[in-house]
C-alpha cells in the first residue's frame, strides 16, 4: 500500500505544495479487490480481481461518470464462450473503462475475470494482465494524473504470441446513463466539392433514432433509460475529441487522428453506442500487423469538469460556445 500524502517542497514558501499520489487497497462494491488512487481533487478506483477496468472516475467528491454494471446485467454466455475459452467462460461488461481490439470478433470477448498486476510510480497507475489463453494477447493501462482533473491513459497491447497478428487497439470508456448527452464535432473541412467525414453504421441502428441530432456542427447522441434498444454509429473523428453532459458535470475524450493510417469500421476512429443504462465513447487506434513480441499503443487524454448545467440537446450556438472552450 502506498500512502504518500500532500506535502510543501522543501525552501518553498509556506503556501506552495505540491500533490502526490494517494493509493490503497480497499474491497470496492461486488467487484472484489480494486486499487483507489487519489490526487488532488481527482479519485480513481481500479479493479485488481478481473479486468483491466477503471470503474470509478470521480473529481471534488462528485457522481462517478463512469458506469457500474453490478448487476452482472450485460455479459457474453453464448456457447462460442465455451467452445473458444472453455468451460463456463463468460465475459462481463462490468461497465468502467476497459480495452479490447478491432475487429470486433469472437475472440475479442475473451474472459478477463482473471487478477491483474499492477505498479505505481510516481503520479502513474500501470495495470497489467496476465497473458490471455487462445489469443496469446496482454493488456495493459497506464494511468497518469494531472492537474485539473486530467488524466492521461495509455493502453499498451503486446503480442506474446508466435505469429503475427494485425488489429487495432480499442479503447471503450462505459459512460453512466440516466439522460446524459454526447456532443461529436464533425470535420471542419469544408471544400465544397470534397466530402468531409465519414459515418459508419452497424445493422441495428436506426437513422430516425429519437435520440440522435444529426446536426449542421455535431452530431449529438442522448442517454434515455427509457429505450433498451442500442445503437451505435462510428466517425473519422479528425478533432479529437468529444464530450459527455450528466450530473452536472461534463467528461471529455481527446485523442489522436493521424492521416494516412488504415482505420477499422470504414474508416473510424471514433465509436459510440447506447442502450438504456449507459453510453460508450470509443477511441481506435490504426490497424497494424503486431510481430511476436511486439506491442502497439493507443492514449487518451480524460477530463472531468464538474458544476457543467447543459440541456441544449438541438442547439448548437450553445454547443459550439462549449466545445470551443474545452476542445
Amino acid at each position: 500500500m502506498n500512502q504518500n500524502m500532500i506535502g510543501t517542497r522543501r525552501g518553498a514558501s509556506p503556501t506552495e505544495v505540491f500533490m502526490q499520489l494517494i493509493t490503497s487497497e480497499i474491497n470496492y462494491a461486488n467487484f472484489g479487490k480494486c486499487l483507489k488512487a487519489s490526487y488532488n481533487n481527482i479519485e480513481m478506483i481500479f479493479t485488481l480481481d478481473l479486468g483491466p477496468r477503471i470503474i470509478s472516475y470521480t473529481v471534488d467528491g462528485g457522481a462517478n461518470a463512469l458506469y457500474e454494471d453490478t448487476d452482472r446485467r450485460f455479459k457474453n454466455d453464448d456457447p462460442f464462450m465455451a467452445e473458444t475459452f472453455g468451460k463456463d467462460s463468460i465475459w462481463y461488461i462490468y461497465g468502467g473503462h476497459r480495452l479490447w481490439i478491432s475487429p470486433e470478433l469472437d475472440t475479442t470477448y475473451y474472459p478477463d475475470n482473471d487478477p491483474v498486476t499492477y505498479a505505481v510510480d510516481g503520479s502513474t497507475v500501470t495495470l497489467t494482465s496476465p497473458v490471455q489463453r487462445v489469443t496469446n494477447l496482454q493488456f495493459s493501462m497506464a494511468v497518469t494524473f494531472a492537474e485539473g482533473g486530467k488524466v492521461d491513459v495509455l493502453h499498451t497491447i503486446h503480442n506474446r504470441g508466435n505469429t503475427a497478428m494485425t488489429f487495432a487497439p480499442w479503447a471503450i470508456t462505459v459512460l453512466d446513463g440516466v439522460g446524459g448527452t454526447e456532443i461529436i464535432p464533425f470535420n471542419e473541412s469544408r471544400s465544397p466539392l470534397l466530402p468531409n467525414r465519414y459515418v459508419t453504421l452497424w445493422p441495428y441502428s436506426d437513422m430516425q433514432d429519437s435520440r440522435v441530432c444529426w446536426g449542421t456542427e455535431f452530431l449529438t447522441l442522448r442517454n434515455d433509460p427509457s429505450i433498451a434498444a442500442p445503437i451505435k454509429i462510428g466517425l473519422d473523428n479528425r478533432r479529437g475529441g468529444a464530450v459527455y453532459l450528466n450530473h452536472g458535470q461534463m467528461f471529455i475524450k481527446r485523442f489522436d487522428y493521424v492521416d494516412g493510417k488504415n482505420y477499422p469500421d470504414n474508416g473510424c476512429n471514433f465509436e459510440t453506442y447506447t442502450v438504456d443504462a449507459f453510453l460508450e465513447m470509443e477511441t481506435l487506434g490504426p490497424t497494424e500487423s503486431v510481430a511476436p513480441g511486439s506491442a502497439v499503443t493507443h492514449s487518451e487524454t480524460w477530463q472531468l469538469v464538474p458544476d457543467v448545467q447543459f440541456d441544449a440537446f438541438t442547439d448548437e450556438t450553445a454547443m459550439k460556445a462549449l466545445i470551443e472552450q474545452y476542445l
